[in-house]
């Protein structure tokens, strides 16, 4: 029976549905470790400020090097300020060191239905701190694309081949390779990049996601993750406040042109006159 070291990782997603039957619903997740044994605890809470319940929750854990006991976990539930645990037993325990596994939730507000996910570091037998360092961003694109440009930095003193990856919904698709591996010298630094295709009708959502980077050393595994949120607008999109400014200058702007347009006119009359 492998050990797995004390540790709690904890992550949180907002999602913000702009839609007549949806408010905004923070949901959180963590995951503890027992010095001994081979179940994993997470746990679940909804954080929001407003009256939002995320009912009919589902939880699959997808944990590196390691088979679990069921594949979906059922919350009935979360009103705002409610919490969830739910015990994973795991077999088949082949992982050594650290890893950057995940937990994909999906839920129902309203009448919408969401999926998301929840990152959380893993240590089986050895805790490893990793030296390779990540720093995420995310660009918009045409027609519901997202470009994701991860800067790595090896901070080690030792050369590494690390292996880039995004933690998503599976709902994202890729126009290009799901991972990335990248070879970096001490002290230096590198590029990686994603391509993805946004859900349908996603164009009014913010994902919370994760960039994950995961290498060897000996026989252990180093692993570590980078929150960042991916706002799936439409290029070029407003929202109401901003259509109602604009629509009230060019109501200025119109009325402006009159005004020139009419002393034109009274300065022609007054001058043939």
């Amino acid at each position: 029976m492998s050990k797995l070291s004390a540790c709690a990782c904890a992550f949180a997603i907002l999602v913000v549905a702009e839609l007549a039957s949806a408010g905004t619903l923070t949901l959180s997740g963590s995951c503890t470790k027992p010095l001994n044994g081979n179940t994993l605890v997470f746990a679940i809470s909804n954080s929001g400020l407003s009256n939002d319940t995320a009912y009919s929750i589902g939880i699959q854990p997808v944990i590196s090097r390691a088979s679990v006991a069921s594949s979906w976990y059922p919350v009935n539930s979360l009103m705002p300020g409610a919490s969830a645990n739910v015990s994973i037993s795991m077999l088949n325990i082949t992982a050594k060191g650290t890893y950057a596994d995940y937990f994909i939730t999906t839920y129902r507000q309203g009448i919408d239905v969401f999926t998301t996910v929840f990152p959380c570091l893993v240590s089986f037998q050895n805790s490893t701190a990793s030296q390779v360092y990540l720093s995420p961003s995310a660009v918009s694109g045409a027609n519901s694309t997202e470009s994701v440009i991860a800067a790595v930095t090896n901070a080690g003193t030792t050369n590494v081949t690390a292996n880039v990856s995004l933690i998503l919904p599976p709902t994202f698709s890729y126009s290009s390779s799901r991972q990335r591996s990248i070879s970096l010298a001490p002290y230096t630094k590198g590029n990686v990049s994603f391509s993805l295709v946004l859900p349908p009708g996603a164009q009014q959502v913010s994902y919370g996601v994760a960039a994950a980077v995961q290498y060897y050393r000996g026989n252990l595994s180093y692993a570590t993750y980078v929150p960042f949120t991916i706002s799936a607008q439409k290029p070029g999109s407003m929202d109401f406040g901003s259509i109602i400014l604009w629509s009230f200058a060019a109501v200025i702007v119109l009325l402006l042109v009159l005004l020139v347009l009419s002393f034109s006119r009274k300065r022609r009359k007054s001058s043939t006159a």
